[in-house]
């Protein structure tokens, strides 16, 4: 294209290839951002067969549980804080991976099969922060931030694709790491 007597080379988002194209330097450099390939995996059947059992995300929500439990009695008021943040950003510092995710060997994927950021983490942990301050509260607290959690678990376990309310308002599904390594990542 010309502009003022001098030729430009660049191009627009119309001259790619369709189907999508390339990725972008920065995504193809980094393979923690590179989307998931659903079509290998045999549509939702495959998306399925990928899904995190139960066991493993309670052992993983109960190791993040208690790393904000730690923080949130390190120093009391700041402590409280530290350990809410922990639980609402956990799995977007690292992509996709909590601390307990990542003992135990699970990812938080978005449903188009990226890593999860810090926004989805928030969202998808947003239940859990809604518990732990309901927690500080006696008595009743205790009651409905118990109600929250048995409220998610449930879900999880009621949901073909074992999403909980968190997961349905971030767009997100948590994957065997294993098994989402394996096809591409």
């Amino acid at each position: 294209m010309s502009v003022g007597g001098a030729t430009s080379s660049t191009a627009s988002i119309n001259d790619a290839p369709p189907g999508g194209g390339q990725r972008s330097p920065e995504t193809a450099e980094r393979p923690d951002t590179a989307p998931f390939p659903a079509a290998e995996l045999g549509g939702r059947a495959g998306l399925l067969d990928l899904k995190a059992d139960y066991l493993p995300r309670l052992v993983a929500r109960i190791i993040d549980l208690l790393a904000a439990a730690a923080l949130a009695h390190v120093a009391k008021p700041v402590g409280f804080f530290a350990g809410l943040t922990y639980l609402l950003i956990a799995d977007g510092v690292m992509p996709g991976r909590s601390m307990g995710k990542a003992v135990i060997g699970i990812r938080v994927v978005t449903v188009d099969g990226r890593p999860v950021g810090l926004r989805e983490s928030i969202l998808r942990n947003l239940p859990f922060g809604v518990a732990m301050v309901l927690a500080a509260i006696p008595w009743i607290g205790w009651l409905l931030a118990g109600a929250v959690v048995v409220l998610e678990g449930l879900l999880v376990v009621g949901n073909e694709r074992g999403r909980r309310l968190g997961d349905e308002a971030a767009q997100t599904q948590v994957m065997n790491a294993r098994s989402v390594r394996s096809t591409g990542w």
